[in-house]
């Protein structure tokens, strides 16, 4: 069917199609009397652009006063019968009236219908709004159409019974099926490599570009590869056969540690399996572990890197608590090792379940470690002497009283979390390469450690500024790095009780 265009008196005139009453430049029935719109739409064009306001009294002494100026006489109707005229004359959105003749250029209006018909003679069942709407938004923006159900409300009115329309998108077809997770899936099945998500929101147009995003990220058989670059678990090719072999190397391993991380599941196929490897170098291994995930979660848990079997699940924390518990001894570099090996970083709370750090550069078991704590807590107490204290403040281990191994940083560091009777550890985080946080009197107890923090601020000299406070708790020890999140918030709430103390 084809949009039918009429010029009377140098005006383009469109019949709406959808509605039994005509919007044309002849006569329609208004309370029962003859009223020709022609005269109005021609203000409405020329003098609204942006819309008619229904139910405002400036806008009907505007509407009158033009009306007068350009038909040469003055508009006697009540003023709600001149608004039913005006709805008679336009596309109604949002209280107000457009003349879709000024809503886009004839140009513009010709490059969106011959868009939407190519996307249904491509094979697309239906376009959406908020796609269209996308597609031609740098068009839009010198016209008349401001978001995607104004647009909708266009197409309506100048398409007639052109389309069939629904609240979210447009079709060729009555009972058009809509479903665009079939879309993204026949597209990336057909790319079969992966594929940058702005090429495949390009390619799929029809449909919004948000909501592709939505399903690629709640639907597992649309596997990541790396950032912005997806494609279908089916591409990761394997036969059945192959499939087993991998299921088989994960039984295995499983039964010797309880669990495999993806490194090592693809190292180890790499090993066993070269040519598997080969025929599917596009995929990352974070890719190719996802696909296998898809492919094979009905027989093994994934828990972000790690594989585990369906009746012992395992989490990384767990991992990492294995790991502390399984060694007597280990070093820095061995553990970041194998960390690098899971694909993580270290998960400090779960190892120290099991292990103690007591230098820059060796751990070992809990069991390993003893203390003296009464005269620890003794000596601790002469160098904390208000509620609390920044670790590194503490630097001479000379007075401190014998233990199990050379007191470091490291080693106060695990006392003050796991064996002072009258001191706590408060921090934002074990760091790698660094001691840092306070002990705090456990008769003074702070919810958190952004409470600690506003406490320090608050008491401190310190200039409220950003860049200070962050110098001054970094170099104070409180922190590793001159970042902090939500920093602005207490501040603020510092401020609070520097004036309340002040009063």
């Amino acid at each position: 069917m084809t949009i039918e265009y009429t010029e009377q008196n140098d005006a383009w005139t469109i019949p709406d199609k959808s509605s039994s009453l005509k919007r044309t430049n002849v006569v329609s029935k208004t309370e029962d009397a003859q009223v020709d719109l022609k005269p109005f739409k021609a203000v409405l064009m020329q003098n609204f652009p942006r819309g008619y306001r229904l139910g405002s009294s400036i806008e009907m002494k505007k509407f009158r006063r033009y009306f007068e100026d350009i038909n040469g006489y003055a508009l006697q109707q009540e003023s709600d019968d001149i608004e039913k005229i005006i709805s008679l004359c336009g596309i109604e959105h949002q209280g107000r009236i457009y003349a879709p003749q000024v809503m886009l250029s004839d140009e513009l209006r010709d490059k969106l219908i011959y868009f939407i018909d190519k996307n249904f003679e491509e094979g697309k069942n239906v376009v959406y709004y908020e796609a269209l709407f996308k597609e031609f938004s740098e068009d839009f923006l010198d016209q008349n159409i401001y978001n995607a159900e104004m647009l909708k409300s266009y197409i309506t009115y100048i398409a007639g019974n052109k389309y069939f329309t629904t609240r979210s998108y447009l079709s060729n077809e009555r009972w058009s099926s809509v479903d665009p997770i079939e879309d993204v899936r026949t597209c990336l099945k057909e790319h079969g490599l992966p594929m940058e998500v702005d090429d495949l929101c390009k390619t799929l147009s029809h449909i919004p570009s948000d909501r592709i995003r939505t399903l690629l990220g709640t639907h597992g058989e649309f596997v990541r590869n790396s950032k912005g670059e997806y494609f279908h678990a089916d591409s990761l090719l394997l036969t059945d056969e192959e499939l087993k072999n991998i299921s088989a190397l994960i039984d295995e391993e499983i039964k010797r540690h309880a669990f495999i991380s993806g490194n090592e599941l693809y190292d180890a196929t790499k090993g066993k399996y070269p040519y598997i490897n080969e025929r599917n170098s596009m995929f990352s291994v974070i890719g190719w572990r996802d696909a296998l995930k898809f492919k094979l979660g009905d027989q093994f848990t994934f828990t972000g890197n790690i594989i585990s079997s369906k009746d012992n699940e395992l989490s990384m924390s767990d991992v990492f608590a294995s790991y502390g518990a399984e060694q007597k001894s280990f070093t820095l570099s061995a553990l970041l090792a194998f960390a690098e090996n899971m694909g993580s970083t270290i998960y400090f709370d779960s190892l120290y379940q099991n292990a103690a750090r007591v230098s820059q550069e060796h751990f070992v078991s809990r069991s390993d470690v003893s203390f003296q704590v009464k005269e620890t807590d003794k000596i601790l107490g002469r160098f904390c002497t208000e509620n609390y204290l920044a670790l590194p403040e503490i630097r001479d281990f000379g007075i401190f009283p014998e233990a199990s191994h050379p007191w470091t940083p490291y080693l106060l560091e695990h006392y003050v979390a796991f064996h002072s009777k009258q001191y706590y550890l408060m921090h934002g985080g074990y760091n790698r390469n660094v001691v840092v946080g306070a002990m705090v009197k456990k008769e003074n107890v702070y919810d958190s450690f952004d409470d600690l923090i506003t406490d320090i601020l608050a008491e401190s000299g310190v200039t409220l500024q950003k860049k200070d406070v962050l110098n001054y708790l970094s170099d104070n020890g409180y922190i590793a790095r001159r970042t902090y999140a939500g920093i602005e918030t207490l501040m603020i709430k510092a401020r609070a009780k520097r004036k309340k103390k002040e009063k």
